[in-house]
């Protein structure tokens, strides 16, 4: 898709004129990508995923700079499949070694050391490595949105605790780097949603639940797999469910059945809380105030 991207300068060398372009972009045949940069709209229209649109962005921005700029931090994160924050949605983020920066809308250059190790070819664009984009995150994100990258490049297998660690060790004058750390220590790849990282955060470290293990399977009364649960407390036979609305997806099928497995779980003696992104949001006090009297209701 990148040999798709034409640049007026190209253009211009290959026989068309200003005019000619200009026209192409005013009756949607070239899509402007950046001043100067254009995409064939037959070409753009082939590019079904948001992860592919944002390469492209990088890649006009690469060229609008024409130096070695590499994709990081937000702009990284989309280019690896990690879950990015709605609040970092709004521009390409490039880092650099050289501190000559011009400014460019939509393009947001930052510089900071870039060793090879910290880099990564993603189908064709150098962007920082996943371990390396994880703690540039860590570094400059609210603590509870680091996580969830974290956790999501733990579980992808995009990195390890190992890589991440490395990472901060290089990065531990750099600001936020105490953050980071904290994040790395955190992070644990047996979350499988931004939901499910979001609470750990929320009720383990903010609020003081015990560590919960995460993404357990929980055995029926013949020994084989009945249920598989986000979160679980051994010592007090405690279930936490994080309910995203992805999980009823499949309609009111999809709910009953989850209500038979609730039902065949508390049939087993398992005390079963469940919550919500809204009761994480707003809520998660109460929320740790069920779990502590499932705790309790076992306990007795």
């Amino acid at each position: 898709m990148d040999d798709d991207i034409v640049t007026r300068a190209s253009a211009v060398r290959n026989g068309r004129t200003k005019g000619q372009i200009d026209y192409l972009v005013d009756v949607g045949q070239w899509v402007r990508l950046r001043d100067g940069i254009y995409c064939p709209r037959a070409a753009l229209d082939t590019v079904s995923s948001e992860r592919a649109r944002h390469r492209l962005l990088v890649l006009a921005a690469q060229r609008c700079l024409r130096d070695e700029s590499v994709a990081s931090m937000w702009s990284a994160a989309r280019l690896h499949g990690l879950p990015v924050p709605p609040t970092c949605d709004h521009e390409v983020e490039l880092t650099r070694e050289t501190s000559r920066v011009r400014r460019y809308p939509g393009l947001h250059v930052r510089v900071a050391a870039l060793p090879p190790d910290h880099l990564a070819s993603l189908d064709g664009v150098i962007a920082t490595s996943a371990a390396r984009t994880v703690v540039d995150l860590a570094r400059n994100l609210p603590l509870i949105d680091g996580v969830v990258v974290a956790d999501a490049a733990l579980h992808q297998g995009l990195t390890t605790k190992v890589d991440l660690v490395s990472v901060v060790k290089t990065c531990r004058r750099w600001p936020g780097a105490a953050q980071a750390r904290g994040v790395v220590e955190f992070a644990d790849g047996g979350a499988e949603s931004p939901l499910e990282s979001r609470s750990r955060v929320r009720l383990v470290r903010d609020l003081g639940l015990p560590t919960p293990e995460l993404n357990v399977v929980i055995p029926g009364r013949d020994g084989r797999p009945l249920a598989r649960v986000d979160m679980y407390w051994p010592e007090y036979r405690t279930i936490g469910e994080a309910d995203g609305a992805m999980k009823y997806g499949g309609g009111a099928s999809t709910l009953f059945r989850e209500k038979l497995r609730e039902d065949d779980l508390r049939d087993l003696d398992y005390q079963f809380v469940r919550w919500t992104w809204w009761d994480m949001e707003g809520r998660a006090i109460q929320v740790v105030a069920r779990i502590r009297r499932a705790f309790a209701r076992y306990a007795a």
